[in-house]
C-alpha cells in the first residue's frame, strides 16, 4: 500500500451552533435504561438493547456533545439521548452498558470521551486514530483485533500524518461554541484555543484496517465491535489519505450480525439499523471506502 506523507487535517471541524442545554428528560432516559440494563449479563446485549431505544432519532450536526456550561470552549451537554452523531452514539451506548448507575454513567462518558477521564476540549478524543482508539485501549474499553482476528492477507496499514497543531490553527470564531457572547470574548476565546493546540506534536498514525473486499470476514464472534470506516479523501494539497470518517455499532442480534449507526445521509440524517449484508454492500460500492478498523468492545 503506498503511504502518503502530507499532513492532513480531519473533517470533524466543529460549525456554528448554539450551546444545547441539558434536559432532566435525557437524565430520566439514562436512568430507565440502566434498570433494564440489569437485568442483562452480556455486553452485546446491553448495546442490543440501548441502540434499539434510539433507533430513529435524529443525526445531530456540529457536535451534539461538548464539556458542559461551564466549559471555556464547547458548552454542549456531556451526554444527550434526543440525538447523536456517529461517535456520540458510539460512545452513548458503551458508556450506558459499562453503568449501574447515574455515577457510573457520568464516569464512564468521561473516560470514553477523553484521555484518561480528565473532561477538556484539549483533552477530548478528537481524532479516532490516535486518541479515541489508543485512550480507550488503554482504559481497557475496547481491543483492536485487526490485526489478529483476520488473515494478514485481507488486512493493510492506512498511515498519515496527523496534525493537530495544524487543526487548531485552523478553527475559526465559528468553533467556539458558548452562545451569545460579545465579539470581543469570542475573539479571546478563539486565541486562547489556537494557543492551546500549539502543544501538541504531530502524530504518526498507523492504522489496520480490513480490506472491504474481505468484509465477509466479519462473523458473530467478532461482535459487540465498533467498526471504523476509513476512506480514502484528498486532502489540501489534492493528495488521497486514508482516514477515518465514521463509526458504527457491529452487534449480534437474534444471531445475526446488525449494523447500528447514526448515519449522516442527506436522505436518512438519523439512528439506523441494517444487516451486515447491506452494510458490505453499501461499502463495496463507495468509491472512497476502503475498509474498516474493528475493535472488540470489551466487558
Amino acid at each position: 500500500m503506498k503511504k502518503f506523507l502530507t499532513k492532513t487535517l480531519t473533517l470533524m471541524y466543529i460549525l456554528p451552533h448554539f450551546a444545547f442545554a441539558q434536559t432532566s428528560s435525557d437524565t430520566e432516559e439514562v436512568k430507565s435504561i440502566l434498570t433494564t440494563e440489569r437485568t442483562y449479563t452480556s455486553m452485546n446485549a446491553k448495546l442490543a438493547f440501548s441502540s434499539e431505544l434510539f433507533l430513529g432519532r435524529p443525526y445531530l450536526k456540529n457536535g451534539p456533545l461538548g464539556e458542559g456550561p461551564n466549559a471555556e470552549y464547547d458548552q454542549d451537554p456531556l451526554y444527550r439521548t434526543d440525538g447523536f452523531d456517529c461517535t456520540t452514539f458510539v460512545e452513548t451506548n458503551i458508556a450506558l452498558a459499562r453503568s449501574h448507575d447515574m455515577n457510573d454513567f457520568n464516569e464512564q462518558m468521561a473516560q470514553i470521551r477523553y484521555k484518561n477521564g480528565t473532561i477538556n476540549f484539549t483533552t477530548r478524543n478528537h481524532f479516532v486514530e490516535v486518541d479515541w482508539n489508543p485512550n480507550n485501549i488503554a482504559a481497557g474499553i475496547i481491543r483492536d483485533i485487526t490485526k489478529h482476528a483476520f488473515k494478514k492477507s485481507h488486512t493493510a496499514i492506512a498511515y498519515r500524518i496527523i496534525s493537530k497543531r495544524m487543526w487548531y490553527q485552523a478553527m475559526s470564531a465559528d468553533s467556539i461554541s458558548i452562545g451569545e457572547v460579545t465579539d470581543e470574548v469570542l475573539t479571546e476565546r478563539l486565541a486562547n484555543l489556537r494557543l492551546e493546540g500549539l502543544q501538541f506534536l504531530d502524530n504518526d498514525s498507523h492504522f489496520p484496517y480490513l480490506k472491504k473486499e474481505f468484509l465477509t470476514d466479519l462473523n458473530i464472534k467478532h461482535a459487540p465491535a465498533v467498526l471504523n470506516i476509513i476512506r480514502s479523501i484528498k486532502d489540501s494539497n489534492d493528495v488521497p489519505t486514508p482516514m477515518v470518517t465514521h463509526q458504527v455499532l457491529l452487534l449480534a442480534v437474534d444471531g445475526k450480525l446488525r449494523i447500528r449507526q447514526a448515519s449522516s445521509k442527506s436522505a436518512v440524517m438519523k439512528v439506523t439499523d441494517m444487516s451486515i449484508e447491506e452494510f458490505t454492500q453499501g461499502l463495496q460500492f463507495s468509491t472512497s471506502a476502503i475498509g474498516v478498523n474493528v475493535v472488540k468492545i470489551l466487558n
